[in-house]
């Protein structure tokens, strides 16, 4: 018993003393730290090493913000040049050229496909063709022209069709006229997220939140909020 508790005193009594010698160390550098910190040379010599340690990274991020500044501002361009019959300016690289000229193309074989939808349509129902453009450039742009047939695809998951019964009149050979009942056509407009939905199949992925917004923004930035 009596070794066992000696053995224990050993094994313990250098544990305290580390212990107080690390409290010692740190209390000794802390008054160091706040000897320099009181003298104004040595505060006015750690800041400037300061600043020389982080200048890099600021200009950094200052870079990053104004890239993603300017990305937003070309991007902006891109889509009013699209939506706008101006003129393209020549110092426009050729490449961005082309893919506003694709999308100009695209645009008018859309228009066509939402008037031919809107004229089947009732009650004062139309698609809203600036909707449909700004889904279809932000989903498409730089991809080629479609075909016509793409083009009234792409619109149609914008509506569904439904037949509808209307009573006419006709007249009979001995000139009497008489009412029966015929079927009709007529088109329907979807909701966005129905359209959404269905685009899936024709771009082969499904529409992101991060479409939606891109979207939204097109959308605003052309019709107004």
């Amino acid at each position: 018993m009596g070794g066992a508790a000696i053995s224990g005193a050993l094994f313990l009594c250098p544990v305290r003393e580390r212990s107080y010698i690390m409290s010692a160390t740190a209390v000794a550098a802390a008054k160091a730290a706040a000897a320099l910190l009181t003298n104004p040379k040595t505060r006015k010599a750690i800041g400037w090493i300061l600043v020389a340690i982080l200048s890099p990274v600021i200009l950094l991020i200052a870079f990053l913000c104004s890239l993603g500044s300017g990305s937003a501002e070309s991007n902006n361009v891109a889509v009013k040049s699209c939506f706008y019959p101006t003129a393209l300016s020549e110092s426009i690289p050729a490449e961005y050229r082309a893919h506003v000229e694709d999308m100009r193309a695209s645009f008018s074989l859309l228009d066509s496909a939402v008037s031919s939808a809107s004229s089947q349509m009732e009650s004062g129902n139309s698609l809203d063709p600036i909707q449909v453009k700004a889904v279809f450039y932000a989903l498409c742009f730089g991809m080629d022209v479609p075909s016509a047939k793409a083009a009234d695809n792409f619109v149609g998951c914008f509506y569904t069709t439904e037949t509808r019964t209307e009573t006419v009149t006709v007249e009979n050979e001995d000139g009497t006229t008489s009412t029966t009942e015929e079927n009709y056509t007529v088109v329907v407009p979807l909701s966005l997220e129905t359209a959404y939905a269905n685009l899936t199949s024709v771009i082969g992925r499904s529409v992101t939140d991060d479409d939606r917004s891109n979207i939204n923004h097109i959308y605003t930035m052309i019709a107004g909020p």
